[in-house]
């Protein structure tokens, strides 16, 4: 299954997601809405850039050239899409490999927080987190073992800095697959409890 729908105008637009690139306007490319995890083979985008990191956000806010209005485009799907962004960023054509075309468009004033505070509404606010989160935190990729985490608490503690949560990257997984507990390094019997 395949869907296509194009949207031309005449705006400056950003977002789209978390990118590998120092820019947050949308300018002219394919940008892909695509969640993936690669650190080291970086997901550049169909073009060679763009590349997608952890956000799945297929929203732009844009301010119309003409009227100076803002207003936001928000394709809710769940499937795996791709924007096609042409012509200057005057033309997206947007693809998706299945689900439906349900578009959110907010239009708004010359003031860019009447529409975004619009959207909000519509997806809900953001949640409190919680309290722990708010803490000092430690994570990195390369804690091999339950042992190197512990190495690094100890020291923590040694020096007398603060942390209120470690945290172990994919390390502790099998071969990278997600609700997985590698059995050589962090135990089958018993490993994820040694880690909380």
């Amino acid at each position: 299954m395949h869907n296509s729908f194009t949207i031309i105008d005449t705006s400056t637009k950003w977002g789209l997601g978390e990118r590998f690139q120092a820019k947050f306007r949308v300018t002219e490319g394919k940008w892909t809405i695509w969640n993936r995890d690669r650190p080291f083979a970086i997901d550049r985008g169909a073009n060679g850039q763009n590349g997608q990191t952890y956000g799945h956000q297929p929203v732009y806010l844009a301010r119309e050239k003409h009227s100076k209005l803002y207003h936001i485009v928000y394709f809710k799907n769940t499937f795996g899409m791709l924007i096609d962004v042409q012509k200057d960023g005057n033309e997206l054509i947007y693809h998706s490999v299945g689900g439906n075309l349900h578009f959110i468009i907010v239009l708004g004033q010359e003031n860019p927080e009447y529409v975004l505070e619009r959207y909000h509404e519509y997806i809900g606010p953001s949640h409190i987190p919680p309290f722990w989160s708010l803490g000092y935190h430690q994570c990195r990729w390369g804690y091999k073992t339950i042992g190197a985490l512990n190495e690094v608490l100890t020291k923590f503690k040694e020096n007398d800095l603060p942390i209120d949560t470690i945290w172990s990257d994919l390390d502790y997984m099998d071969r990278k697959m997600i609700f997985t507990v590698n059995p050589n390094t962090h135990g089958t019997n018993g490993g994820l409890n040694k880690m909380m």
